[in-house]
């Protein structure tokens, strides 16, 4: 019952399990949110459900998210994609944002500004 209250359902793919554990908990009172930590259990994981947001880091263990959205998009192209990574200059954001991202974060951030784009994705779901 409480899932249906809930107003997005949100995947994290990060194979950091801190970054994973904070924004799950600065999500998790607007949003059912699941964590993967790799792009082959993110792949095992949407084969059974249909998250309307995924937060996606960029440098996982087992490839680039970036190289995973167009894949993502092509499941369901109306899945929502903030992509997040440390790694340095504009070179991802622009390829994330051309394979359909519509959202950036580069790290460190803090989760008040990614509570802000995901509001932005979401404008219903509170941002506090």
């Amino acid at each position: 019952m409480e899932q249906e209250a809930k107003k997005c359902d949100v995947l994290i793919v990060d194979d950091d399990r801190d970054l994973c554990l904070i924004l799950r908990l600065g999500l998790q009172a607007d949003c059912a949110v699941h964590c993967e930590h790799s792009l082959a259990e993110a792949t095992a994981w949407l084969a059974k459900h249909q998250p309307t947001l995924v937060l996606l880091d960029n440098s996982l263990p087992d490839g680039k998210g970036v190289e995973f959205i167009q894949k993502m998009k092509d499941t369901d192209p109306n899945i929502k994609v903030v992509m997040m990574t440390a790694d340095p200059g504009t070179t991802i954001e622009i390829l994330a944002r051309q394979r359909g991202a519509c959202g950036f974060l580069a790290k460190p951030f803090n989760v008040s500004v990614m509570k802000q784009i995901v509001h932005s994705i979401f404008p219903g779901m509170s941002a506090a």
